[in-house]
């Protein structure tokens, strides 16, 4: 067994402070309001407002001094390993929009001093705009991709994608009561310069959201964010791969970086081959032949479920476009003593009706049986394993089972441990 971890220690703080963050652009405006649990920085607002004198004109000297005001301490923010910065859907826009701010300032910057007096006034601000509606109206293009690969903002955390599915953040405010649900006030496509008033409006809608953030953070967000942090230390897994993603996405991260750690192999190897395998099925929609995945240990007493058996080794299952088994063929009714079953591709399941159960006598009672990891018990005894993957597969599957059952029976032996002292305490009282 070569995957079981070594430490169930609290992970380690890699941040001192948590940093919410939200953004608004447009045309001649750029906001980004960040609120950190720092108390020598607790709220900070960045604003670019390409009109910022009365007759909306303005001055390259203006805009230089917008950048060492504005821009660069936002980037040096950014880059602080100090903050862990929380946003929603931070992942596909927000963190994307900082990375594009950045290499404007360095365009900027590079740029010889008497050519920036060319530069546009709203030289940032659309710029941001620009790629902006690129990001929300073309978000599989090579330019929104390569800004959601680039390193440049490591330290960050998506809501959005670590508690996935979720709905958009007004939705989410209305579902956890938040105090303030409000709209943006201004069209995205608002395209005239905004006055000062105007300004001080979306900046205030900004904090809204990023308030709702904070919050949601602190009621679920928190606590997800924990689990991936210990799954990274649990199983010596390098950070932060799993932070910011689903459920779902952390079980295939995990095995999968476990898998190639066992077999010596890349990751993108092992990606490359599971392609290959869903294509050729795809590709040939070979059905699946039940006989070739039902187990010879498999046998029944009773003549009806014999035959049931005997039928279902008999049976291919269809490959749909999408390359799934398509299970309908599977369902049917079955009865096994005085109980009737629903058989499908989920299993078994009875068909019952609500109904009160108590013993007949104080000589009887009723027992829950429930088996210890079921599903992956069956996987790991029969060494199941997908095509394109070797036994090791079932190998590390085991070791994750094993301190699943090792830290689950842990904390049944500490919540008796608890409730015998309350009971001591109640005593006592």
């Amino acid at each position: 067994m070569t995957t079981s971890p070594t430490s169930t220690t609290s992970p380690r703080q890699r941040h001192k402070y948590i940093a919410t963050y939200d953004i608004e652009t447009y045309p001649y405006l750029f906001v980004a309001n960040v609120r950190t649990t720092d108390p020598e920085n607790p709220t900070k607002t960045y604003v670019i407002n390409s009109n910022l004198a009365s007759d909306f004109s303005i001055t390259i000297l203006t805009l230089r001094q917008q950048i060492n005001k504005v821009i660069k301490p936002l980037l040096d923010l950014t880059s602080s390993i100090d903050y862990l910065f929380v946003g929603y859907n931070s992942i596909s826009f927000d963190d994307c929009v900082i990375r594009r701010l950045r290499e404007l300032h360095n365009e900027f910057n590079n740029t010889p001093i008497h050519l920036q007096e060319e530069i546009p006034t709203e030289y940032f601000t659309k710029g941001i705009h620009d790629i902006a509606n690129t990001l929300i109206h073309n978000s599989y293009c090579e330019t929104s991709t390569n800004l959601r690969q680039s390193p440049s903002m490591p330290h960050s955390l998506d809501l959005f994608t670590l508690l996935s599915p979720m709905p958009s953040l007004k939705k989410v405010e209305i579902r956890t009561r938040f105090h303030n649900v409000q709209d943006l006030p201004y069209a995205p496509d608002h395209s005239e310069p905004f006055t000062k008033e105007q300004e001080e409006e979306i900046i205030n809608y900004c904090w809204n959201d990023v308030d709702a953030t904070y919050q949601l953070y602190l009621s679920y967000g928190q606590t997800a964010h924990y689990l991936r942090r210990s799954l990274q230390e649990l199983f010596h897994i390098k950070e932060p791969l799993l932070e910011s993603l689903s459920e779902p996405q952390t079980a295939e991260q995990t095995m999968l970086r476990l898998y190639s750690k066992k077999m010596n192999q890349y990751s993108y190897q092992i990606r490359e081959e599971a392609k290959a395998t869903k294509g050729k099925y795809l590709d040939n929609k070979t059905p699946i032949q039940l006989n070739s995945v039902i187990p010879d240990l498999i046998a029944f007493e009773t003549c009806e479920l014999d035959t049931l058996l005997t039928e279902l080794k008999s049976m291919s299952v269809p490959i749909t476009n999408s390359g799934h088994p398509n299970t309908a063929i599977l369902e049917r009714f079955v009865t096994i003593g005085d109980t009737v079953y629903k058989m499908g591709g989920g299993g078994l399941h009875s068909v019952d009706t609500p109904a009160v159960i108590t013993p007949s006598s104080p000589e009887h009672q009723l027992i829950d049986v429930d088996v210890a990891s079921y599903y992956p018990a069956i996987l790991i005894n029969h060494k199941l394993h997908p095509e394109h993957l070797t036994v090791g597969f079932a190998e590390v599957y085991e070791g994750i089972r094993d301190e699943r059952i090792r830290i689950k029976r842990a904390g049944q032996k500490l919540e008796k441990e608890l409730i015998r002292l309350r009971k001591e305490l109640a005593e006592l009282t």
